[in-house]
């Protein structure tokens, strides 16, 4: 299947776990094929991410094993559905010939109270949300398997292996999006169950007498008759009208076999279906900032490939060469490192394409982490600054002036700051590149950055 000719769904996916994919990295993927051919599409970022993700190496082999999931997703979700429908049905059949008469407040505790009771522990648990995350979790240790025996049964997938959908599926399966899919899961498995439970006591009833009788060991006919007229409330509504519990022939038990197919329909498959129809809202919501979102992270650091027109350090002109006004204008607002004290300091490269190294610089040292180019790295870096107990070792975070100030850098900054005991100072490199772009629009972008470095809490410096 050609990436290009992806179904529009299937396609909105794959876009959505490959901006996971990046944003767990911590940067795109490198690939200059896929750049071109979204800027050539055109449209906005959102529809230019798409295009590139279609044309990224590993998109062919990431649709081939996105379509096979999807199909084995709908087989199981099926068989699934089937089995509960099944359970129902075996559930009301033994239940009605478990004794004869057939025992109404039985049949009511097997069919419509193992339901309630269940739908009753969920809305307890939407008050701990922390527990129902927690058993969203559950799913995630078998994601790996399960891709690993779909790619096992894909040669043209296990020929080439989609490295998004390994490191996205449990970032996309995680957190509310996990909790409300399984709360869907859970309602559609029950609302199965009732259907077939109403189901087979309808072909039962019709095709078999069943004398029904309200008959218990302690509760007494007026204790009886209080609860067949509770549960009569909402029968009653569609013109179930309650009988005495002490009436029987004929008519009595047809008026209770009707009686019992609407209960379990309205105590058991209504409040399932309702519960399933704002849980799949709630899965529309959780899910629709993945894929319409154009500020996250990982559609926001695509804005300098996927626009390079409107980048001030994407295209550089030669030949406009900066006064000596707008070189101070430009660099009025930052600061130098001249200003820095000379000592030591814990230095990282943040959001660049390959470690540029410490930078050479009279009177500091460095203790260099590298570049940060994954969750992994971040983690370590994090860790750093909050191990580094020295006050007087100040932490400096070099990015690239030339690209675009996103909320990523601007978390990532943050958490620094939140973490270190000693000032965090944030370099701009490649100045150069940026000005030659004229004075407007490196000052626009010297401006974003300051504005960045001061919400994260970080002092903006210069790097010569």
């Amino acid at each position: 299947m050609a990436a290009s000719s992806a179904r529009a769904p299937l396609a909105r996916l794959w876009r959505v776990l490959v901006c996971l994919h990046e944003e767990r990295q911590g940067h795109p993927d490198h690939d200059p094929e896929a750049d071109a051919a979204a800027i050539a599409q055109g449209g906005d970022l959102l529809a230019r991410a798409q295009t590139r993700a279609l044309h990224l190496s590993s998109a062919e082999s990431g649709l081939a094993q996105l379509a096979i999931g999807m199909r084995s997703i709908k087989l199981a979700l099926l068989a699934l559905l089937m089995l509960a429908a099944l359970s129902g049905m075996a559930a009301s059949a033994s239940a009605l010939s478990a004794r004869d008469p057939a025992n109404l407040p039985w049949l009511l505790l097997i069919l419509i109270g193992s339901n309630l009771a269940m739908l009753l522990v969920w809305l307890l648990l939407l008050t701990q949300r922390a527990r129902l995350t927690a058993l969203g979790a559950i799913l995630q240790p078998w994601l790996a398997p399960a891709w690993r025996w779909l790619q096992r049964h894909n040669p043209q997938a296990a020929q080439k292996p989609a490295v998004p959908l390994q490191s996205a599926l449990p970032l996309l399966l995680s957190g509310a999006r996990a909790r409300w899919l399984w709360a869907c899961l859970s309602h559609a498995l029950w609302l199965a169950f009732a259907l077939g439970a109403a189901l087979c006591l309808l072909v039962l009833l019709s095709a078999q007498h069943h004398e029904l009788s309200w008959r218990t060991t302690l509760l007494t006919p007026s204790q009886l008759q209080n609860l067949a007229d509770a549960l009569s409330l909402l029968p009653a509504a569609v013109g179930m009208t309650p009988l005495s519990v002490e009436a029987s022939g004929s008519a009595a038990d047809q008026h209770w076999a009707r009686w019992l197919i609407v209960c379990v329909l309205l105590y058991g498959a209504a409040p399932r279906a309702l519960a399933l129809t704002v849980c799949l809202w709630l899965l529309y919501r959780a899910c629709r900032p993945l894929s319409r979102d154009a500020q996250r992270p990982g559609y926001a650091r695509l804005r300098a490939r996927l626009f390079p027109s409107a980048l001030i350090g994407a295209i550089v002109d030669p030949g406009v060469p900066l006064t000596d006004s707008t070189a101070a204008s430009t660099a009025t607002p930052i600061e130098t490192l001249t200003a820095l004290t000379p000592g030591h300091y814990l230095g990282l490269a943040l959001d660049m394409p390959s470690d540029p190294g410490a930078p050479q610089l009279d009177g500091i040292h460095w203790q260099w982490l590298g570049a940060i180019d994954s969750a992994e790295a971040r983690a370590r870096a994090l860790q750093a600054a909050a191990d580094n107990g020295d006050p007087r070792q100040a932490i400096a975070v070099i990015v690239n002036a030339t690209h675009t100030p996103d909320r990523g850098i601007e978390r990532f900054v943050a958490a620094i700051v939140a973490r270190a005991r000693a000032p965090v100072h944030l370099l701009l490199d490649q100045l150069q590149p940026l000005q030659q772009r004229g004075a407007a629009r490196a000052q626009q972008r010297l401006s974003d950055w300051r504005d960045l470095a001061q919400r994260a809490g970080a002092r903006l410096v210069a790097l010569p």
